[in-house]
C-alpha cells in the first residue's frame, strides 16, 4: 500500500495484502503515518470500498476529519500516487533478487531512498 503526504511529497510504502479489511488499514495508517504527522484534515481515497466502509466513516467523524473522494473526472488528485507507484515498481525491479521473493524486505529502504532523494 502506498500513502503519500501531498504537502511534503513524502511517500510511505506499507507491506500488506490485497484482501486487507478497513479496520486493519486504519491500524496501518495509525501506526505508520499518524505517528509521523499531525492528524490529516482530509484524506484522498480512490473510492476503494475499504476506505468508504462504516468503520472509516466513524473513525473520521470521531477524529473530526473529512474523507475526500477522488473522482474519475479528477484524476489529477491521484496522479501523484500513481506516479510514486511507478517509481516504487522501478526501484524494486532494480534491487529485487532473482526469485523476486525479497521485495517486501526492500520497502523500508525504498521509502528512505525516495524520501531523501
Amino acid at each position: 500500500m502506498v500513502m503519500v503526504n501531498r504537502f511534503n511529497k513524502k511517500a510511505h510504502f506499507i507491506l500488506t495484502h490485497s484482501t486487507i479489511i478497513a479496520p486493519k488499514v486504519a491500524k496501518l495508517y495509525f501506526y505508520n503515518i499518524f505517528k509521523n504527522y499531525e492528524l490529516s484534515y482530509g484524506i484522498v481515497s480512490d473510492r476503494n470500498p475499504k476506505f468508504v466502509s462504516k468503520f472509516w466513516k466513524k473513525l473520521f467523524k470521531l477524529l473530526d476529519t473529512k474523507l475526500h473522494m477522488s473522482l474519475a473526472t479528477h484524476l489529477q488528485m491521484d496522479r501523484q500516487t500513481e506516479w510514486i507507484n511507478k517509481i516504487l515498481k522501478d526501484m524494486l525491479q532494480i534491487f529485487v533478487n532473482y526469485c523476486q521473493d525479497n521485495w517486501d524486505q526492500l520497502l523500508s529502504a525504498a521509502e528512505f531512498a525516495y524520501n531523501n532523494a
